[in-house]
This record gives C-alpha cells, sequence and structure tokens, in this order.
C-alpha cells in the first residue's frame, strides 16, 4: 500500500509529509490487509483461486462491488461475501483450471 499527498505552491514539506504520515497511521491502525484501491485488484485472484479466500480492507470501493459483479458474470460458480462491519471481504473459489 502506498500513501501520497500532492504538494502545492507554499504549502510546507514538512506539512505534505505529515499529511502522508497521517494516511499511512489511519491504514495501520485499521489492520486492513489491502487498501480500498487495492481491493478490487486483488479480488479477481482470490475467485480464482481453490477453495476459500479472505482478506481485509479498509472500505468496499464501488470498484471492488463492480469487479464482483463482473467475475459472477463470468464465473457465476464464485460466491462472494462482505462483511461491512469487520471490513472483510470472503470468496468462495472456483480453482480455475487452465489447460489442464
Amino acid at each position: 500500500e502506498g500513501f501520497y499527498t500532492l504538494g502545492e505552491l507554499r504549502k510546507r514539506a514538512e506539512k505534505v509529509a505529515w499529511e502522508s504520515v497521517e494516511k499511512f497511521k489511519a491504514f495501520d491502525a485499521s489492520m486492513a490487509a489491502v487498501g480500498e484501491h487495492l481491493a478490487d485488484q486483488v479480488i479477481i485472484y482470490a475467485a480464482l483461486a481453490k477453495g476459500e479466500s479472505a482478506f481485509f480492507t479498509t472500505r468496499f470501493s464501488d470498484h471492488l462491488l463492480t469487479n464482483a459483479y463482473t467475475i459472477r458474470k463470468f464465473l457465476p460458480e464464485v460466491k462472494f461475501g462482505f462483511e461491512q462491519e469487520h471490513g472483510k471481504v470472503k470468496v468462495k473459489g472456483v480453482g480455475y483450471k487452465f489447460n489442464e
């Protein structure tokens, strides 16, 4: 996970750095394995994995939910479970077989 803040004219470098540190501290305190911008990319691998996968994220972005919907269109046997309260995404994968 990466954290950044854009600098701007007359904004002190220390303030830019501090804002990034604050973003990191919030992520670290969440105990999430992946941030909201990575979760939507990880979910396809969880769907293709054999068995059940689970990971924690900071929040469910629209991208994550859209990707889950799209994956289900191609792989209807994949099951997703989202636990908003705990930020947990559960995926029951299909164990897709690649040209065996």
